[in-house]
């Protein structure tokens, strides 16, 4: 199982391949090869938590059986950094990071959430092209509830200035139709 220094301290490799690129093992350590055959990239199993694939390369059944072996997983991606398939090793880690979840009881994440969603919505009311005066208070109200959200004291009063940005969002998106509520 992974514990908290694991994650401090594995390693997510990333692997830019080119024609002839190959991934091989020695010594319980990932190796790419050039075409020539000359080592571009060393790293021990052991620290990997990651191994992303960036562009065309076979995946063999060598490399599957490390990743099971080590509890590493393998991410392939398209050349533009599209993940198209996710290989997951057996790494236990969800539970100590689920744990660590629900032990936290700060309000210091739910506060840049909330502000960063806040923000995405009267930015979206920014690109609306034909404005008026309801608009643009609409759009000062969201940016005041955005400020308000990272200075809100306790969950309840997150949650208030949450659902009175929503409010007003809500009505100024769908004002071609009649909009009452959720």
């Amino acid at each position: 199982m992974l514990s908290v220094p694991d994650f401090a301290k594995k390693q997510i490799i990333f692997v830019f391949t080119k024609e002839g690129d190959k991934i091989s093992f020695s010594n319980e350590n990932v190796i790419v090869k050039n075409k020539e055959g000359k080592i571009k990239h060393q790293s021990t199993c052991y620290r990997l938590f990651m191994l992303c694939i960036v562009g065309h390369m076979s995946v063999t059944s060598g490399l599957l059986q490390r990743a099971n072996k080590f509890g590493f997983t393998i991410c392939l991606m398209t050349v533009g950094m599209r993940v198209y398939q996710v290989i997951n090793g057996y790494g236990e880690g969800n539970t100590i990071i689920r744990s660590r979840q629900y032990e936290y009881t700060g309000l210091e994440i739910g506060k840049i959430i909330i502000n960063n969603k806040i923000k995405s919505q009267y930015k979206a009311l920014q690109t609306i092209r034909y404005r008026n005066d309801v608009l643009n208070e609409a759009i000062a109200t969201m940016k005041k509830h955005s400020q308000d959200a990272l200075e809100a004291e306790n969950r309840n009063e997150l949650l208030g200035i949450e659902g009175s940005a929503a409010r007003v969002y809500f009505p100024q998106i769908y004002s071609n139709v009649q909009w009452k509520r959720r």
